[in-house]
């Protein structure tokens, strides 16, 4: 879905804040405390993670604090895969049942309505507005031929109405990239607006680290578990230079780089690691309200990934392990029009 280019000074990361290394069991995030400066945030502290006893052990490690959230992972443990929101639960009920590693929300989405317009958010507020005034309307005119009904009536248009306005502006969304799952079966090559082309992905052509791949463009068909509509962050071991020469491809980061709230996958190749067989992780950041886009480029890209990308952003940003959050799950309105995430299991 596109935005508009925001202008906000960077977010500064430079506070001291709580890091934890975590394991999930029984729903609960039990950790073991360590001080660090997020200056820090850089290859070694991923060397000081990985080569800790619990991710050796369990593939997975934790942390957060003052708003962030981070997660890394072995793929070898916990695979990467697509997951769908189960009809009659909510997005975030469908999370928190499957007991991942790590989950997070998925692809930008999109949707026009009957009319063909496209659903904005000032729309809306229209659909939510014309709604109610026309419930109120037809309720009045019911209340004319059936007086001793009082306004009831009224109130039960308007309420008719805000319901319609929610069904037309919270269900029936579309990702912006394909979805492609072997695993849940899933095989979704439309995408709204046909926009997979205009923006990156990220998936797995196999189950070793070496067949991970973030790309640009729609899904390749041969991907086994993963999602198009997705922001490029890193390339190339590097932030995107918007003005570079893949102009096409840093047109995502060049428009929504300054929006705060971002979940972003990185994958980062290990060249010395504490185990030799392990030739790469995956590095998970998490914000609500605290990083935005170039912010978690810049820290995904100190730690050694490769390629990174960014999910739908503010509203819809969500980040779990187990059956926590790590950071605050969605409002309903935003888990209503999500259907799609990624995981590792």
């Amino acid at each position: 879905m596109e935005a508009k280019a925001a202008v906000r000074a960077p977010v500064s990361i430079g506070r001291t804040v709580t890091v934890a290394m975590a394991r999930v069991a029984s729903g609960c995030v039990r950790t073991r405390r360590t001080a660090y400066r997020l200056e820090k945030w850089d290859r070694e502290f991923l060397a000081r993670v990985v080569s800790d006893g619990q991710f050796r052990q369990r593939g997975e490690a934790y942390g957060g604090d003052a708003g962030l959230a981070w997660a890394v992972v072995d793929p070898r443990v916990h695979r990467l895969q697509v997951w769908e929101k189960r009809p009659g639960a909510s997005y975030s009920e469908t999370a928190i049942a499957m007991h991942a590693a790590v989950f997070t929300n998925g692809p930008m989405m999109g949707k026009r309505l009957s009319g063909g317009s496209k659903l904005t958010r000032g729309r809306v507020v229209g659909e939510f507005a014309a709604g109610a005034a026309t419930g109120g309307v037809a309720g009045l005119a019911v209340r004319r031929r059936h007086r001793r009904l009082g306004y009831a009536t009224a109130v039960l248009g308007v309420t008719c109405g805000v319901m319609r306005a929610w069904t037309r502006s919270f269900t029936g969304w579309t990702p912006c990239g394909r979805v492609l799952s072997a695993e849940h079966e899933m095989d979704l090559r439309k995408s709204f607006d046909d926009e997979g082309p205009r923006h990156s992905w990220l998936g797995r052509f196999s189950t070793d680290f070496r067949s991970y791949a973030v790309g640009y463009g729609d899904l390749p068909d041969d991907v086994l578990e993963g999602v198009g509509g997705l922001i490029l962050l890193v390339q190339e071991f590097a932030p995107v230079d918007v003005g570079g020469t893949h102009a096409a491809a840093a047109s995502d980061f060049a428009q929504l780089s300054a929006k705060r709230g971002i979940v972003a996958w990185g994958l980062v190749p290990l060249e010395m690691s504490a185990e030799p067989a392990l030739e790469g992780v995956l590095v998970i950041l998490g914000s609500a309200n605290v990083l935005d886009a170039a912010t978690a480029a810049s820290m995904l890209a100190r730690v050694g990934a490769r390629d990174a990308v960014g999910m739908d952003q503010r509203g819809a940003v969500m980040m779990g392990a187990g059956r926590s959050f790590l950071i605050r799950r969605p409002m309903l309105h935003r888990q209503a029009l999500q259907t799609y995430g990624l995981c590792c299991r």
